[in-house]
């Protein structure tokens, strides 16, 4: 009985195909929604698409794009043909114009080629060198500055104007006698000076000494500087005449 059942039921369902672009299968009577081709419909029941193991879905032969089953061993879950091969549902990779291949497991990958209009860099962009700069400026106003040394004794402001103020105290001027000597002069004084203390020994040319200046001078007798007869010693005695 409970045969007989179940092929009229099917009988009933194949003559719905027959006579309708659509089918519906629930409990309340309600008609297929015009854009299913199968309306299911349920509050308290699941749909169960054909269940098979890993070697029975590659067993189907020539299996249709979008056919679909439910793989039962190894990785287990929804699997769909996808024209090529079966791809577990949700875990497909999304092939990308730019960005190549997408994958939630690895990331993506890309290269600048992929990338249109990518702009040409100058060679800075990657050194970072001063030194690849074009078009520097050749002055420091060119920088912005405008008040910076130039190098120069006279661009220096707030200047001492004594030898004090630079912290000579002990400086030579100009009108000093000591002023003309020079270090070849130093040098050959320094080299008689080795041949021994001639201090007092050297006079200039033009000097006259003074009579008190000159040693192992004679003792003069009084008269040499008085020239007076009286200043004689041993004068002659005149005779007496008788």
């Amino acid at each position: 009985m409970k045969k007989l059942s179940s092929l009229l039921i099917l009988i009933l369902f194949a003559l719905q195909i027959i006579e309708a672009q659509n089918v519906g299968i629930n409990a309340t009577g309600n008609n297929p929604d015009n854009s299913a081709m199968l309306d299911v419909q349920s509050t308290d029941k699941g749909m169960l698409i054909p269940r098979m193991t890993e070697a029975q879905r590659d067993a189907i032969a020539l299996p249709a794009t979008g056919l679909m089953i439910f793989q039962t061993d190894a990785t287990a879950g929804f699997y769909y043909y996808n024209g090529t091969a079966w791809t577990a549902v949700g875990s497909s990779v999304e092939a990308d114009p730019v960005f190549m291949t997408w994958n939630k497991s690895t990331g993506i990958a890309i290269t600048k080629n992929q990338i249109t209009d990518f702009p040409t860099f100058a060679t800075v962009a990657t050194s970072g060198s001063f030194t690849d700069l074009t078009s520097k400026p050749t002055t420091l106003v060119g920088y912005g500055i405008t008040d910076a040394f130039n190098g120069t004794w006279a661009s220096l402001t707030g200047k001492p104007t004594t030898l004090a103020g630079y912290g000579i105290t002990n400086a030579m001027t100009t009108t000093h006698a000591a002023n003309g000597i020079t270090s070849t002069n130093i040098t050959n004084w320094n080299t008689a000076y080795g041949w021994g203390n001639h201090a007092g020994l050297y006079r200039p040319i033009a000097y006259v000494p003074a009579w008190t200046d000159v040693t192992g001078k004679p003792t003069f007798a009084t008269v040499a500087t008085s020239g007076s007869y009286g200043d004689l010693s041993n004068k002659p005695v005149n005779a007496t005449t008788s």
